[in-house]
């Protein structure tokens, strides 16, 4: 589908216009933000590993700065499975299993779905309605832009 131009001539076109030009300048100031953003991470962790690495060298795990507050060395701990079958074996043999949980996680769902419905489409098939009771669709329109 062709965009279509708009006469800023029309009432309801400036209206649209003035909607489409400040949703322009709104999303480029957010990537602005968001470049900012990272350049303000980069720095954090930069001086989170200086800090880290002085306290270590001098034995300390937190200190106290006036009008600051204390600043304090945490490690905690972030598992990841490696082997899921022998581990979620492991948690089933020591009655741990509860934690056990089936996910797909939404990417994923959103990718076989938008395959699946272009796969009923060309049978004249709603993969929707097949699968009502198990799915709920919600579509989100997005509004993008670039500029020209």
């Amino acid at each position: 589908m062709m965009p279509e131009k708009i006469d800023e001539k029309g009432v309801e076109n400036v209206v649209l216009a003035d909607l489409g030009r400040e949703f322009a300048e709104i999303k480029e100031e957010k990537s602005k933000h968001e470049a900012a953003l990272k350049k303000i991470e980069k720095k954090i962790e930069i001086m989170k590993e200086q800090i880290i690495g002085l306290m270590t060298g001098e034995g300390m795990q937190s200190f106290k700065l006036k009008d600051i507050g204390l600043i304090y060395i945490s490690l905690p701990a972030r598992p990841k499975v490696v082997n899921q079958d022998a581990f979620f074996k492991w948690l089933e043999d020591n009655n741990e299993d509860y934690i056990i949980k089936p996910t797909i996680h939404h990417k994923t769902l959103g990718t076989w779905f938008k395959r699946m419905k272009e796969v009923y489409e060309k049978e004249d098939k709603d993969i929707q309605i097949e699968l009502k009771d198990m799915l709920s669709v919600y579509e989100d329109p997005l509004l993008n832009f670039r500029r020209t």
